[in-house]
Formats: C-alpha cells, structure tokens, sequence
C-alpha cells in the first residue's frame, strides 16, 4: 500500500497542531537551544562539521517556516513545490 502525497497545506497545519499544544512547545524550546544556533554561527574549520552544524539549523529554520505559514495561502504546483497564492485570485 502506497501512501498518499501529503499537501503543503497539510504539512503546515500539522506542524502547527503539533507544536500549539504544551507538550510541543516543550519539544520546540528544547529543539532550539540544542540546535537552533540563534546566538551562535554554523562556521567551522573543519568543513563536514560545518555542514552537520547548518544541517541542524536548517531543520529549524524549516519548523519555523512551517509555523509562520497560513496554510490557506499555500497551493502545489504541478513540480510539488508550494508558493504563496493571492486571494483575490479567483482564475
């Protein structure tokens, strides 16, 4: 059995619900200060050790993306990327 295609919208909504609740936030605050480098730089000398670190900060960059989204705005295009829809557009 093959899984469906998830929506954008979907996606964006469930990160939402996820993270809304108590629990969530709790995952949330712990996942940025392990990770979120917000007070510190991804550079490092040894190169792989940089990409692990960005790595990192692009997952939460991505969770924060999806939290600041209205999933209402979003619609997939036919390459599966999302992007921002007027809503005014009734074409």
């Amino acid at each position: 059995m093959q899984a469906r295609e998830v929506q954008p919208h979907e996606l964006a909504m469930a990160f939402q619900e996820c993270f809304s609740t108590p629990a969530g936030q709790i995952v949330l605050t712990y996942l940025v200060a392990k990770f979120g480098r917000t007070s510190a730089t991804t550079f490092d000398e040894n190169p792989q050790r940089m990409a692990y670190n960005e790595g990192q900060r692009t997952v939460l960059v991505d969770i924060g993306k999806k939290l600041a989204t209205k999933p209402a705005d979003l619609e997939t295009t036919t390459t599966g990327t999302t992007e921002r829809t007027d809503d005014n557009d009734d074409t």
